[in-house]
């Protein structure tokens, strides 16, 4: 810690608990402030930062969790250095999934960059290539006709259709997930049992994986797996015994998968009609993945990024939509110009489906959607911070030399905030901010100042994947909830001027119900 102090890097921390680090100091702004967001994000800005306006945000601070020393990484330039100028420095920590690796296993998302996770991210990649995301928009379109016309609409009773968006959102995305890359039946939503306060309840599968993440997120602020980190292989109190389960149900649902996937592919070499192309086939099919932990391990870590976080983005989009009026008038006007069927009130859902392919989101995608799309991760991006890095050698970014192998954190949140970037509006959510003809309008901002899905040789794969999912089911949902031009508005009125954060890191996940217009 001293090394980085000499530099300049500042640290919090009470030097009278040096085995607790940062943390009590932490767990006291919680509990002072109550941050809906994750409670590390506000609590760099109160320590390090808190009048932003007054003096320019330090490129690191520095952590320490339990006896861990971590930086955090506030500036795009050392991000760019990073990603770009010696990314070939830049890797994984080695402990970089820590108290979740009990979740997610060994998967690509947390492994370092040798050979096999090259090997292993180019197979998995391979299920995204443009033919497949062709039939994938027929699956994505069909997935959410069938959520909105069997499920949403019909929970319509004397207060309206009062939904909890994000949970709404989750199942939706994980159906997606499920059936463009697991094959699995638009028909069946898969239900998995789970332990929640001691009792065993069935959820669907979406909730399910949001209430095992949010568990192990939990797990992960233990104090006394912070202080004593041999502890973490042991279930010692009645949550961690729940998470434990509750990851045993979500891996045993997937081996499942895995094995009806294995009979229906025998069936197919002896002559049967089904014929898979997708991940689920991919995977079994590639020496890569010797064993069916190493797939399980993958899935789970598909379902969790590729359902949790576009559910994230979907849900503050609509959310910031209601709080906007003007911007919901314009997001509609442009779809209205872009797809004939969409503000045509005899036309369905499938009419307006028929319009979405993969063509027309190319040629005349709508541009107001994709703002609106990047806004929503700007503001509140799904990942606030990134896993931890580090760089395999020792480096000198922006002035500051780093150890090799020493841990960071890349502040996402402070990246899509920082005044000199966003400027005076950045906490407001503003699609124009992304459209070229009013570029000139705000500052002009450091291409790393926007990472929702990282960059460099660790970009996320999903990434294209991601943004036609959302541009398929906006304009559905929004043809399908519309009265006066408003979608719905908030049960709870606070949230008309005060939304509580959504994103994939909550400790605890704050219920937003919706009063759609059905």
């Amino acid at each position: 810690m001293h090394f980085y102090r000499k530099q300049g890097i500042p640290f919090h921390y009470n030097i009278n608990l040096p085995i607790v680090g940062s943390f009590k100091s932490v767990k006291e702004y919680q509990k002072e402030y109550n941050p809906t967001n994750h409670p590390f994000i506000g609590w760099i800005k109160h320590h390090y930062f808190p009048n932003e306006e007054e003096s320019k945000v330090p490129p690191f601070v520095g952590l320490l969790l339990g006896s861990k020393l971590r930086l955090m990484v506030n500036r795009p330039e050392i991000v760019e250095e990073m990603l770009i100028t010696q990314n070939k420095y830049y890797d994984k920590h080695p402990g970089t999934a820590g108290i979740i690796d009990f979740v997610v296993g060994k998967s690509i998302l947390f492994a370092e960059s040798d050979l096999q996770w090259q090997q292993k991210r180019k197979v998995i990649s391979s299920a995204l290539y443009k033919d497949r995301l062709r039939g994938m928009i027929e699956t994505i379109k069909n997935v959410a006709i069938q959520a909105i016309q069997q499920d949403w609409l019909l929970q319509k009773d004397q207060n309206g259709i009062q939904l909890e968006i994000v949970k709404i959102m989750q199942n939706l995305y994980m159906q997606v997930t499920l059936s463009c890359f697991f094959g699995h039946s638009l028909e069946v939503n898969p239900i998995v049992d789970q332990l929640v306060q001691g009792e065993h309840k069935k959820m669907r599968l979406g909730e399910a994986m949001q209430n095992t993440f949010e568990l192990a997120m939990g797990r992960a602020h233990q104090p006394l797996l912070i202080v004593f980190r041999e502890l973490i292989p042991f279930f010692i109190t009645r949550r961690d015994r729940e998470l434990k389960y509750n990851a045993q149900s979500m891996r045993t649902f997937i081996r499942n998968l895995i094995n009806e996937r294995r009979k229906a592919q025998e069936s197919q070499a002896t002559g049967g009609n089904v014929e898979y192309k997708d991940l689920l086939s991919i995977l079994l099919s590639d020496p890569n993945f010797e064993n069916d932990d190493a797939i399980v391990d993958e899935c789970l870590t598909f379902f969790l990024a590729g359902s949790m976080t576009t559910a994230s983005t979907t849900a503050n989009t609509i959310c910031y939509l209601i709080q906007n009026r003007e911007t919901e008038r314009k997001l509609r006007e442009s779809l209205k110009q872009n797809f004939d069927n969409f503000a045509d009130s005899s036309k369905t859902l499938q009419d307006l489906a028929s319009e979405i392919t993969l063509e027309t989101l190319d040629l005349r995608g709508d541009e107001y959607l994709k703002y609106c799309f990047n806004e929503s991760l700007r503001i509140e991006p799904p990942v606030p911070f990134s896993s931890s890095t580090c760089m395999t050698e020792e480096v000198t970014l922006g002035g500051n030399t780093l150890k090799k192998g020493e841990g960071f954190f890349h502040n996402c949140y402070q990246l899509h905030h920082n005044l000199d970037q966003w400027g005076p509006t950045h906490d407001r959510y503003i699609p124009e901010r992304f459209d070229p003809a009013h570029i000139h309008e705000y500052p002009k901002r450091h291409p790393m100042s926007f990472l929702p899905f990282s960059g460099g040789k660790r970009v996320c794969v999903g990434k294209t994947f991601a943004e036609i999912a959302f541009k398929i089911v906006m304009p559905l949902v929004m043809k399908a909830f519309n009265k006066d031009g408003r979608i719905g508005e908030f049960v709870d009125k606070e949230h008309c001027t005060k939304k509580p954060h959504i994103n994939g890191l909550q400790l605890k996940r704050s219920k937003i119900i919706i009063n759609f217009n059905g």
